[in-house]
C-alpha cells in the first residue's frame, strides 16, 4: 500500500485441519487485510450497483445509497433475499463483514459494481455516486467526514 497499490482478490478453496478443505470468503479476508494494513477504507467489488431493497433483477428494487452502522456493529436494513448460489454467506454475509470492518475500524466501506467507473473511483479513493456506502454512526456528524 505504501507504493500505492491496493490488493484485490476473491474468496477460494482452502485447506482446513477440521473439514480437509473448506470455501474461504473474499469478505472475511477483507476483514482481516483491514486489520494488518489499516486502511482508510474498504471496497467490496460485487457484480451489481451496490445494496438493493430486492433482488436487483426485481424491477422494484431500489439501490440503498447509505447505511449507518451503529454503536454495536448493526444496521438497519428493509427485508431482503439470499443469493442461493453464494456459498460464502450471500447478500446477508456481505454487509454484516461491511457493517464489522465499519464497527471495528471506523472506516467507510463501499459495495460497488466491478469494472465501472464508479468501482474506479472507489479503488482510488475518490466517492462513487452509485454504490452502497456504510459509515459509522460516529462519522455521521463528523465534519472531516468524506462527502
Amino acid at each position: 500500500m505504501d507504493l500505492g497499490m491496493v490488493p484485490v482478490y476473491h474468496g477460494d478453496v482452502v485447506f482446513d485441519s477440521a473439514q480437509g478443505c473448506a470455501i474461504v470468503s473474499g469478505d472475511v479476508i477483507l476483514e482481516q487485510l483491514c486489520e494488518t494494513l489499516n486502511p482508510t477504507r474498504a471496497v467490496f467489488l460485487t457484480d451489481v450497483q451496490g445494496i438493493f431493497t430486492r433482488p436487483p433483477t426485481d424491477s422494484n428494487a431500489k439501490l440503498i445509497k447509505e447505511l449507518i452502522v451503529c454503536e454495536d456493529g448493526t444496521c438497519m436494513l428493509p427485508e431482503m433475499s439470499n443469493m442461493d448460489h453464494d456459498v460464502t454467506g450471500g447478500i446477508e454475509g456481505k454487509i454484516k463483514t461491511a457493517c464489522s470492518i465499519v464497527n471495528r475500524f471506523k472506516i467507510p466501506v463501499f459495495i460497488v459494481q466491478v469494472g465501472t467507473e464508479h468501482a474506479y473511483h472507489a479503488m482510488s479513493g475518490q466517492i462513487p455516486t452509485v454504490c452502497t456506502r456504510l459509515t459509522h454512526i460516529s462519522m455521521v456528524n463528523d465534519e472531516n467526514r468524506e462527502k
